[in-house]
């Protein structure tokens, strides 16, 4: 006969192992509805094309210009997934370097509106002048009193609050290469 201190220790083991394979089974049941979601999304935001990237072939060029390591790769990583070709600033004087070194062959500026040395807005002006018809982001995740400040509202500009989710920013941006009305200049 089992002693029922070892029934108990057994029986204890037993449910902590069921207890993970349910977690398990919740976590990729939650994994599969996000991706199905983020789907869903991606195809509902592009007109039931699926994702959000360069069309009729086009490859798009994007300017980055983030001064947070982290938040920059994202940011790459979202939009080479859709098919973008993504150059990278980390400040406001290399990205004036970049957009000369492309000769004016950039789609669109992603520009963080508060950075070290340059502003955002610092950074569109001198770009603009570079490249006439480029396209302009702002991104920040300062308040909205920082972006008002910076003159981000006021200018007409399109505007991105970080954190956003990756589907945001592919819809942002290609609603952004789209728009007639949102150059820099």
């Amino acid at each position: 006969m089992v002693p029922p201190r070892a029934t108990m220790s057994l029986m204890r083991r037993r449910s902590t192992r069921e207890e993970r394979d349910r977690a398990g089974e919740r976590c990729e049941r939650a994994a599969r509805t996000a991706r199905a979601d983020e789907a869903a999304c991606d195809t509902a935001c592009s007109g039931g094309r699926r994702g959000e990237g360069p069309r009729r072939g086009f490859v798009k060029r994007i300017l980055l210009v983030e001064d947070e390591a982290r938040v920059r790769k994202l940011i790459v990583d979202v939009l080479t997934s859709h098919g973008y070709n993504v150059v990278e600033a980390t400040r406001g004087e290399e990205a004036i370097r970049l957009c000369k070194e492309h000769n004016g062959e950039i789609d669109l500026a992603v520009v963080d509106v508060v950075m070290p040395e340059m502003s955002g807005p610092g950074v569109v002006k001198e770009i603009a002048a570079l490249c006439p018809d480029i396209r302009v982001l702002y991104i920040s995740g300062y308040t909205d009193e920082a972006i008002v400040h910076h003159g981000i509202p006021q200018s007409g500009a399109a505007f991105l609050q970080k954190p956003f989710m990756p589907n945001a920013l592919a819809h942002k941006v290609r609603e952004v290469l789209d728009s007639r009305s949102n150059s820099a200049c």
